[in-house]
């Protein structure tokens, strides 16, 4: 069935991009990822993840650009799915931008979204399998837990969406971090496949 071998190949081509990622091999990350695209266009993760590769590379406008891309595109179907991921892009574009300020063309883009919004600290987990649940915890240096059940904490730290069928991502934020020690905690919740296929692989980032 070539319907399912094509998604167990953008699932093992996504988990090598993040080992490549790991590995800084940025360049034959953004192939396996340009790969993934072509096989899953319709999903925003496939563009942000190779957005992302092209900033790790140091081709930041070709990370803007594809960001820009996903964030004003219309996904039909998937826009309820995939809800708060848009945001979550637009973050991480205004981010690239602030980092190189005057190397980013920005003539293609809505100067109303370019909005700089800093945070202290940024912990994002994405995977590798759709229809998958994996669960970011984030135990803030007072003790005080961050998770699905409770996204927003006394001292300002903030979950996004808890996305249950797809590759994520989530991400916690803290605009001003408290002082002392963090612990991530990443808990694998199930899945909805009915059959064994290619092991689930996630990819943490800390900024």
């Amino acid at each position: 069935n070539l319907a399912e071998l094509d998604n167990e190949n953008h699932q093992l081509l996504r988990a090598m991009g993040y080992v490549l990622e790991h590995w800084k091999l940025y360049k034959q990350a953004i192939e396996a990822y340009q790969k993934v695209l072509a096989i899953k266009e319709e999903e925003p993760q496939s563009y942000r993840d190779l957005a992302l590769a092209y900033e790790k590379a140091g081709n930041h406008q070709m990370a803007v650009d594809l960001l820009y891309k996903v964030v004003t595109k219309n996904f039909y179907q998937y826009e309820t799915r995939y809800r708060g991921i848009k945001s979550l892009m637009l973050n991480e574009m205004n981010a690239i931008i602030s980092r190189n300020p005057g190397s980013i063309c920005l003539t293609n883009i809505n100067e109303a979204i370019v909005k700089p919004l800093p945070a202290d600290i940024r912990i994002v987990v994405d995977w590798n399998k759709d229809e998958t649940d994996i669960d970011l915890h984030i135990e803030e240096p007072d003790g005080e837990t961050c998770y699905y059940g409770y996204r927003h904490t006394k001292k300002g730290g903030r979950l996004s969406e808890d996305f249950t069928q797809s590759y994520g991502p989530e991400e916690y934020e803290a605009k001003k971090a408290q002082k002392g020690k963090y612990t991530i905690k990443v808990n694998y919740y199930g899945d909805r496949y009915q059959k064994e296929q290619t092991p689930s692989l996630i990819k943490l980032t800390i900024i």
